[in-house]
């Protein structure tokens, strides 16, 4: 009996979360508030990415460590890359930035996908939300290019060479 009712439950969450759409969590975008990853081209086997945030208003700024991997298709549009599994535990951590300052922040992406495709564009779904409880939909574009991304660390290194 049980095992029938687990059965049933798991089917009817299955079936609950099929072909819904949530409603968007966030109630637009603040030009003033950006998020950016370090670098333009990653590597496809890159594990995490560190991203700066920059709060140019006048307020203090928050955001938490839960974001989406979104990946560019052929048509244009932004789909989600799903999780490679189950994570053991989802542990949220809750930043600030004060009035026009900047904050990194290191994103995971290997929760993601063990490696990136090459050649195809990224980006990093989060938000963050101000003193008043508005929240604010960011994204952090990037390419996933080994060829490029080691063209680019090579000319970071020769310009702090050069310094």
């Amino acid at each position: 009996m049980k095992k029938l009712i687990v059965l049933v439950l798991c089917l009817v969450f299955l079936l609950c979360g099929c072909d819904q759409k949530a409603e968007p969590f966030y109630e637009g975008t603040n030009e003033l508030v950006t998020l950016t990853p370090t670098y333009t081209y990653y590597f496809s086997d890159e594990p995490y990415m560190l991203c700066k945030w920059s709060n140019g208003t006048d307020g203090y700024i928050r955001f938490d460590d839960v974001f989406e991997l979104q990946r560019l298709n052929s048509k244009g549009e932004w789909c989600v890359v799903k999780e490679k599994g189950e994570a053991e535990f989802n542990t949220s951590y809750c930043h600030g930035i004060e009035p026009n300052t900047e904050s990194l922040a290191r994103y995971d992406i290997e929760l993601f996908a063990k490696s990136l495709d090459n050649g195809a564009n990224y980006r990093i779904s989060t938000y963050c939300y101000d003193e008043d409880g508005n929240y604010y939909q960011v994204y952090a574009e990037f390419i996933c290019d080994d060829d490029l991304a080691e063209q680019e660390l090579i000319e970071l290194s020769n310009a702090a060479l050069d310094e």
